[in-house]
């Protein structure tokens, strides 16, 4: 099992990240967020994880990208996708 990963940036605290989530209209990005904040409060990663709802693989993820690009990195990522193949339904 490898280390675990520790919050490196220190532009925010855990209560101004939280306050930040409460203004973000992304509720994924707000829930990535929370997670953090609470491991900078020092939960364990099992507890932050079981908060955000999600294993400690991905609360792991989330701690990395944090780390390399902030908030912003928090961001929630969307897929371009398949094209649709048919109009769309307002065609």
């Amino acid at each position: 099992m490898g280390s675990p990963v520790k919050v490196t940036r220190e532009e925010h605290t855990a209560q101004a990240l939280r306050r930040i989530a409460s203004e973000v209209r992304d509720a994924g990005q707000a829930r990535r967020m929370q997670a953090i904040s609470f491991v900078m409060d020092g939960w364990s990663r099992a507890e932050a994880a079981e908060f955000a709802c999600v294993d400690r693989q991905t609360l792991r993820d989330w701690v990395e990208r944090y780390n390399e690009c902030g908030v912003e990195g928090l961001t929630t990522l969307t897929s371009p996708g398949r094209p649709r193949l048919l109009g769309s339904p307002t065609d």
